[in-house]
């Protein structure tokens, strides 16, 4: 594992420092359990409150964030600063020549999976064409959101992990050591 910008922006802040601790004192079934249950709670209540007012975008766009957030801290946390760096030039777009083709066949999967996501929403609520169709589009945002953000998270991680002198992409283990003294 290693230090992160997540690592570094919450040994500032008093109530994250109150979290972490407790959190290192938790067991590894509690902290799964809890993961489970913030992840399912912010996806219901954004969801709903998207589904059930007029504001789609609103709620989905935060969602999109959140999602973002959450799918780049195992990238950030579990490879070594080489690793994000390939990994973020990999979800980049390789090279300018074949830019179209990979932002084309990502749109594609994009918009594939938001109708996948829209019909399962509407076989729980069912809406009139309307509602639905700013469902959609807010869903193929908030998707996009999501990848833009754990882009940009991976990319500044990347940057500053190969920075010189920078915690950012240390071990974690020879951090400590290193703290230690």
């Amino acid at each position: 594992m290693y230090i992160t910008l997540f690592t570094q922006a919450f040994s500032k802040l008093d109530w994250a420092k109150a979290l972490i601790a407790w959190c290192r004192g938790a067991s590894k079934q509690t902290k799964a359990v809890l993961s489970v249950v913030v992840l399912a709670a912010v996806t219901l209540i954004l969801g709903a409150l998207a589904i059930y007012t007029p504001f789609v975008y609103l709620f989905l766009l935060p969602l999109g964030i959140f999602y973002g957030v959450v799918l780049s801290y195992p990238v950030i946390r579990f490879f070594g600063p080489k690793l994000q760096s390939l990994a973020a030039g990999f979800l980049s777009g390789i090279t300018i020549g074949n830019i179209g083709t990979q932002e084309a066949r990502l749109r594609t999967y994009v918009i594939v999976a938001g109708e996948k996501i829209k019909e399962t929403v509407l076989k729980v609520h069912p809406a009139d064409t309307a509602q639905a169709a700013r469902l959609d589009a807010a869903i193929v945002w908030s998707i996009w959101t999501a990848i833009l953000i754990c882009l940009a998270i991976v990319a500044a991680n990347a940057y500053f992990a190969n920075k010189d002198g920078n915690p950012v992409g240390q071990p974690a283990e020879q951090a400590k050591k290193a703290a230690n003294g």
